[in-house]
């Protein structure tokens, strides 16, 4: 009993993923087509897994037993809105005008250095039960259950960290991901149904934490808007526990952006947008393009992602490339997704102007990054400035930088 207990979680994020894999495979490649006016109720073609992959409120359950399972270990995470419920009780039952007393009461006896002083504590003033006290008993009581709880759920949050440190380390290179689209209903059905340990033990817990990252990126890029919203936001709580896996995730995500990512379907969890260039609904549009790269976009712009960007002038000039070339991709998406998807890249942009003059250029290296990338900048300004001279106003721009 104990042995099963203790495997119990590993194998339920190992199933979950399973899940998740059979889901991502069903949706990847979708055909999209749009229903009326409203550009995100969408009806999908017949799958493998019939209704499992789009239904919203299953992708959903799954999108949060993953989040619970990989970043959740107990009710102790809740306890930050206890303490603002605390604080509200604080300020209502503390009586001030007796607290401001003690405490005046209090400095007076310090400054005249009174042996009666030295021989009292000062929690004396501030709590009792009878008369005199400034704050009620029971309100102390929460305040320490609450902090207890609070130092409870801080060390669950350790326990991937430290997973990784038993692993090696930072210097420890990283094991290729276990997410994969090798899935199909029949093993889910047989991995679901047995007694004994149907992954290999060579995979560890910490894999499974990983790889549930990627099932929340594929699941980010889902058809339904519901599932991405949802996603997304787990995507960004789950990265706060295992944030070091986006530095083996940026260039995928930038190779999304700009169409450059042949022979990476499924990678990381992420479709490939250059595959998905020659697939055209029945309508004539590249809807699902558009779906996955609102969700790249999102990805991207999450404030932990963001900080690996940032962090080195190689990173930063891959980012501004990226986001200068993203002409083409606004040429082939649906003309009623491009306002979104031009929100989304501007909101990276923003992200990245607003920490411009504040990030680090200390080597040599990075002083000339950062110069290779003011030329590339400028090269884009006078290139477009010389189209804009000679070729009509309205004709559009046919090179991707000119155009950015």
């Amino acid at each position: 009993t104990r042995k099963v207990l203790q495997g119990l979680r590993r194998r339920l994020c190992f199933n979950l993923l399973d899940i998740i894999s059979l889901i991502a495979k069903d949706t990847v490649d979708c055909e999209s087509i749009t229903n009326g006016e409203e550009s995100e109720i969408r009806q999908y073609k017949k799958n493998e897994t019939g209704s499992i992959s789009t239904d919203s409120k299953i992708c959903k359950e799954v999108i949060a037993i993953s989040t619970l399972l990989s970043t959740r270990r107990g009710a102790q995470y809740r306890s930050g809105s206890a303490k603002s419920i605390l604080q509200g009780q604080q300020e209502i039952l503390t009586d001030w005008c007796l607290s401001a007393q003690t405490d005046f009461v209090s400095m007076m006896l310090s400054r005249s250095n009174d042996e009666f002083y030295r021989r009292i504590n000062d929690s004396y003033y501030e709590d009792g039960e009878n008369s005199g006290k400034t704050l009620p008993r029971a309100l102390l009581v929460n305040t320490i259950h609450l902090t207890n709880q609070a130092l409870t759920g801080y060390a669950s949050s350790q326990v991937p960290r430290r997973l990784r440190k038993l692993r090696g380390g930072p210097s420890v290179e990283t094991h290729e991901s276990l997410f994969s689209l090798d899935m199909a209903l029949e093993t889910l059905q047989e991995h679901l149904r047995s007694k004994s340990e149907p992954y290999a033990a060579k995979h560890t817990s910490l894999e499974a934490y990983e790889a549930l990252v990627d099932g929340l990126s594929a699941m980010s890029c889902h058809p339904n808007i519901n599932v991405r919203g949802k996603a997304l936001s787990n995507t960004e709580f789950a990265l706060a526990r295992v944030g070091w896996v986006v530095k083996h995730r940026r260039s995928r995500l930038l190779a999304a952006i700009s169409l450059n990512d042949e022979g990476q379907k499924g990678v990381h969890g992420i479709p490939s947008c250059s595959e998905l260039v020659n697939q055209i609904n029945s309508q004539g549009k590249r809807s699902r393009l558009a779906e996955v790269v609102k969700g790249v976009a999102k990805i991207v712009a999450l404030p932990k992602v963001m900080n690996q960007f940032l962090w080195g002038a190689s990173n930063r000039y891959e980012l501004v490339e990226a986001l200068c070339g993203t002409q083409k991709l606004l040429k082939l998406i649906p003309p009623e997704e491009v306002p979104k998807v031009i929100h989304y890249v501007n909101s990276i942009f923003l992200s990245y102007r607003s920490k411009l003059y504040s990030l680090p250029r200390n080597t040599k290296t990075e002083q000339e990054t950062h110069e290779s990338c003011l030329t590339f900048l400028l090269d884009i300004l006078q290139l477009q400035e010389g189209n804009t001279a000679t070729t009509d106003p309205d004709k559009n721009v046919d090179d991707n930088d000119a155009g950015a």
